[in-house]
């Protein structure tokens, strides 16, 4: 009779650890869509162990951004042949926008945004953040 008790203890703790270890599995898998926007299927395990059902993956629009740049930049050529302006503009200018380095831009900009983050995060007494 007491072997008996000692297999209901043992079968009580493995469902335990078991919803434990789930709990635990969801709430990594929770934190990392939050800090990363990833999912995976481990998160998607139910507290008893049986996978949940799967919802559907989120939209992408990727396809649709390439394909309306695409056209936007089909439709800049098309003016360009056809001696038209591009929304107002003239095509020169648009393909000038569009060979135009802008790395030094966006160093300088980047550098700039870091300084006004480092200058919010000062102590009031003037001493930098750690």
């Amino acid at each position: 009779m007491d072997n008996h008790f000692d297999i209901e203890k043992k079968l009580q703790l493995m469902q335990q650890l078991r919803s434990r270890y789930d709990r635990d599995r969801n709430d990594l898998a929770h934190r990392e869509y939050i800090l990363y926007g990833k999912t995976e299927d481990a998160g998607n395990i139910a507290v008893s162990g049986m996978p949940q059902a799967q919802e559907d993956p989120p939209v992408s629009t990727f396809m649709l951004r390439v394909m309306l740049s695409a056209g936007l930049f089909l439709l800049l050529i098309i003016c360009d042949l056809s001696g038209k302006n591009f929304f107002g503009m003239p095509t020169e200018q648009c393909f000038q926008a569009l060979s135009k380095d802008y790395e030094s831009s966006i160093t300088q900009w980047v550098n700039a945004a870091s300084h006004v983050n480092t200058a919010n995060t000062a102590d009031p007494n003037g001493s930098p953040a750690p």
